[in-house]
């Protein structure tokens, strides 16, 4: 016995799964970029003598503080270093549209080759940032912990690392669609027809010996 081929998935259970892999990249996106502009970070120093704390705010694009007087990221301060995320998770939420539009399109075209390309190039783009992101969360503790301030991530870090995780599972969703593989090709043995008569084989068995 010759092993089979399973039979193919109903087209209806496949557009079904791409569909859902098309939504959840959709909502990663979303949540990326909605992310870069919530604080990723967020800590309050306390005052001195008794004064109100200073609540810092730090998102992927800027640092914000209750108090006047805190310097721009422009001159150097000590939170320049975590306010530079926006530009990656926007290049992720291109990524994260990219595998969308592929996804959508695999559906008609029935080809999923580059949709499974940019959907595991989105999760792990958006995975390494967050990952990134998380270790200037401790980077942000430690700086503020000789303090005695409260630091740690913010709204905007868990947005995105929740984004990573839809964009984990969309692009699962997407690469289990087996692979499509050549039905194999009948191999025709060559025979020679003379004009009359009947084909010759070509290996002849043997005549059989007494």
């Amino acid at each position: 016995m010759t092993d089979q081929p399973p039979p193919p998935e109903p087209a209806t259970v496949r557009d079904q799964r791409r569909g859902l892999s098309v939504l959840l990249a959709l909502v990663a996106l979303l949540l990326t970029v909605a992310g870069s502009f919530l604080p990723l970070f967020v800590s309050v120093v306390p005052g001195i003598e008794g004064a109100e704390g200073v609540g810092i705010t730090v998102t992927g694009w800027a640092a914000e503080s209750d108090a006047a007087g805190l310097p721009s990221l422009e001159e150097g301060n000590v939170l320049t270093p975590f306010a530079r995320n926006g530009v990656m998770l926007v290049v992720a939420a291109l990524l994260l549209g990219a595998a969308a539009v592929l996804t959508g399109r695999s559906v008609k075209t029935g080809t999923t080759t580059l949709a499974r390309s940019a959907s595991v190039a989105a999760a792990a783009f958006l995975l390494a940032i967050v990952g990134s992101i998380g270790m200037q969360a401790i980077g942000w503790a430690d700086l503020f912990s000789a303090t005695g301030a409260p630091a740690g991530p913010g709204l905007g870090y868990w947005l995105i690392a929740a984004a990573a995780v839809l964009a984990i599972v969309a692009a699962i969703l997407l690469n289990l669609d087996p692979p499509r593989t050549p039905r194999p090709r009948a191999t025709a043995q060559d025979t020679s027809t003379p004009r009359y008569g009947f084909p010759i084989p070509e290996d002849p068995s043997p005549p059989a010996q007494t």
